[in-house]
């Protein structure tokens, strides 16, 4: 009797592992997420670009053979399109997280920033197993106002996770980061935003956008192992019972 209660608490936690397969997490703390990255690791922070230059519909190489993927153009929440591009912050005056340029856009009107609202689909020449960017703002923020999307998991921004990065005309900017960790690889993600965020209450640059890829069993691959495991746990627990 113990070895079959042995047998099916094995079956059960098999089980369990294959319900976390296409599971992300969500992490807001930068150290956090760097301490926890495997695999061949990236950063795309704009800085070996010049100032103006387009990123809309542009495939931005980051590690290795894998680049990211950014929309041909984005729509702000009053559905006015934008070009992504590179801006400095010497031209600008936009902090960044690193050395002097981020990702914004050709909206003049708004200082090149991006506007909350607007939603930024990317893919990835490659899988990944990890995404992270940081989110560079000098206006009032609430909690889940932005989200960092795969799938159906999310990391969204927690305002008491904000980091000061430097100041403008007496205006201090502060950077938040959102970054998710794959149980397997994906392919896709998108910036978004909280249910309450009303159409364009802040401005925001990107910058620091971190991947990580790493071999991982695909989620077909790793539902044929765990169910060959189960089929064999299963006919061994069979013939106990028969012996017994």
């Amino acid at each position: 009797m113990q070895k079959q209660s042995i047998s099916y608490i094995l079956v059960l936690s098999l089980l369990s592992m294959y319900s976390l397969v296409g599971q992300a997490i969500g992490i807001t703390d930068k150290s956090a997420f760097l301490n926890n990255l495997a695999g061949s690791i990236g950063v795309l922070d704009f800085d070996n670009l010049a100032h103006n230059t387009p990123i809309s519909g542009t495939v931005q190489t980051v590690s290795g053979n894998t680049g990211i993927i950014f929309p041909a153009s984005v729509t702000d929440w009053q559905n006015f399109s934008h070009q992504l591009q590179v801006v400095t912050n010497i031209n600008d005056n936009n902090p960044t997280t690193s050395n002097q340029n981020s990702l914004g856009t050709d909206d003049t009107d708004n200082y090149n920033t991006i506007i909350g609202g607007t939603v930024i689909n990317l893919g990835f020449t490659n899988p990944i197993i990890a995404l992270g960017l940081s989110f560079i703002t000098p206006d009032l923020l609430f909690d889940d106002d932005i989200r960092l999307v795969t799938g159906g998991d999310a990391a969204s921004l927690m305002i008491n996770d904000k980091t000061f990065i430097g100041s403008f005309d007496g205006i201090d900017y502060y950077a938040y980061f959102l970054g998710l960790i794959g149980n397997i690889n994906f392919s896709s993600a998108s910036i978004q935003y909280g249910p309450d965020v009303i159409g364009g209450p802040f401005l925001f640059n990107i910058d620091d956008i971190i991947i990580a890829t790493v071999s991982m069993p695909e989620p077909g691959t790793a539902g044929l192992m765990l169910g060959g495991i189960f089929v064999i746990f299963m006919r061994a627990l069979r013939n106990k019972i028969i012996l017994n």
